[in-house]
């Protein structure tokens, strides 16, 4: 059964500059309410890489996927709807292109010729990337995003990718565990590092 928002996505860009560098990330709930929220465990990769199968090996080497950065940014997060969860509304979708356009937020795109068949957006601050969400429409599509994007991101120094929770598919690509607390304590020290994406959200005037 799907779940519909009872409310308008209640966070400006400026509540969300705030929010991310304590570890509170917005989601909608069951009851249909939008929440800041802070898992006990959060999920990462340690470091922008990733465990590669030998079948996405095959796509990367085989350049069966072409990748760009930041070119989509709104259509990826479209794609990112899923029917059963939709808390991807207008407004959502609305306050993170602004994120995107104040040079916040990112994404990458996987092209089978012209047509856009993969991808994933997210969050950066300083030397930390957000991962917010993924699509995919053909094999492994959104896995050579995600292998480019985190070579990007190694690329500009990036130490700490947040994954928010584990599920089977992030374990498989290296995804780990921490406590939210410890989470919290290293954001503190790596979001004033900037890097080219990743600005210090404390010195934001947003």
């Amino acid at each position: 059964m799907a779940v519909e928002p009872v409310e308008k996505f209640p966070f400006s860009v400026s509540d969300l500059l705030k929010a991310y560098p304590k570890g509170t990330l917005p989601n909608m709930f069951p009851d249909g309410k939008y929440h800041l929220y802070a898992p006990d465990m959060r999920a990462v990769l340690d470091g922008p890489e990733m465990h590669v199968s030998k079948e996405v090996q095959r796509f990367i080497r085989q350049n069966r996927y072409a990748v760009e950065f930041n070119q989509r940014f709104e259509t990826v997060m479209r794609e990112c709807v899923r029917p059963e969860y939709r808390w991807i509304t207008e407004e959502v979708i609305h306050v993170y292109t602004d994120l995107h356009r104040g040079g916040w937020a990112h994404s990458a795109e996987a092209l089978a010729g012209d047509q856009l068949v993969g991808g994933l957006y997210g969050v950066a601050m300083g030397r930390v990337f957000f991962i917010e969400s993924m699509f995919t429409r053909s094999d492994n599509a959104s896995k050579v995003a995600l292998f480019f994007m985190l070579a990007e991101l190694k690329s500009q120094n990036f130490e700490l990718i947040d994954l928010q929770y584990l599920t089977p598919h992030l374990k498989s690509i290296g995804g780990i565990e921490i406590a939210g607390a410890d989470f919290a304590s290293r954001l503190d020290h790596l979001v004033t590092q900037e890097t080219k994406w990743g600005k210090n959200p404390l010195s934001a005037g947003s």
